[in-house]
């Protein structure tokens, strides 16, 4: 009885000791906006934890969004990217792995897509003049005049 209970505790002892780690990559992307106006920079943040290798980081339409690269490598780490809205209309940003490992030398692969709208931007008015102007509880003499 004392052998089995003696076997027990050194397969228990051993068993804790046995902690395999396991790490999986993870790949995430974000963006400072997701609408914006012409002309504007965007700012795309990846993030490739536990992940190593090449990845493109593009814009579905050139035309309405430009910037970020064909083929950059990161290695589990965060980068940004800046992208250009050059005309109105919708696009997306995607961040492809293209030749990547996680830290156990396994593939890896996958993607994220960011939507970017790109609008008109809003039209200033040529008025200037102030509209109105007092104090509270006080009347303004002369009366308030837009003109003057």
């Amino acid at each position: 009885m004392k052998k089995k209970g003696m076997w027990l505790v050194v397969l228990i002892i051993t068993l804790m000791c046995f902690n395999p780690s396991v790490y999986a990559g993870s790949l995430s992307a974000s963006s400072n906006t997701t609408s914006t106006v012409t002309g504007s920079t965007i700012t795309v943040t990846v993030r490739a934890s536990g992940l190593t290798g090449k990845f493109s980081i593009t814009s579905s339409n050139s035309n309405i969004l430009s910037g970020g690269t064909s083929s950059e490598w990161i290695e589990n780490e965060t980068k940004t990217y800046k992208f250009t809205a050059k005309s109105i209309g919708s696009a997306n940003i995607v961040i492809k792995a293209i030749d990547v490992a996680d830290s156990n030398g396994n593939p890896f692969s996958g993607s994220k897509t960011i939507n970017i709208n790109v609008v008109k931007p809003r039209e200033k008015s040529t008025n200037n003049n102030l509209k109105n102007l007092g104090i509270n509880g006080y009347d303004l003499t002369p009366t308030f005049n837009k003109n003057t």
